[in-house]
């Protein structure tokens, strides 16, 4: 599983992307999976957090990956920082659902 997040403009809007990937391995190859990713995120413009939510969305085993974004206001030039608490990527493994909780993610850049 790997989850990577970004900070950048699309559309002429600032977004947060985030690009997750779920793979499993047989003995011999790789194959993208379903899985269901679920976090809590604060967006915050130099230390000052001014947006917070809950992401969820489902990945599909047809595609590599799966990118989901959200919009945030920019306030102006500084240092942006996206970060993900309380991560939780649901999978089904042989049958059983398994439960992976990543550590914590915090992504800055300088914007607007």
């Amino acid at each position: 599983m790997k989850v990577e997040p970004c900070l950048k403009t699309q559309s002429g809007n600032t977004v947060a992307l985030v690009d997750v990937t779920c793979e499993s391995r047989s003995l011999i190859l790789w194959s993208t999976d379903e899985c269901l990713f679920e976090s809590k995120y604060t967006v915050s413009k130099d230390g000052e957090v001014f947006q917070e939510g809950t992401m969820n969305f489902r990945s599909l085993p047809k595609y590599d990956r799966v990118q989901t974004w959200m919009r945030y206001e920019c306030r102006g030039p500084g240092t942006y920082t996206l970060t993900f608490t309380d991560m939780k990527v649901t999978f089904s493994f042989w049958g059983d659902l398994e439960e992976l909780h990543p550590k914590n993610i915090t992504i800055s850049d300088t914007g607007c």
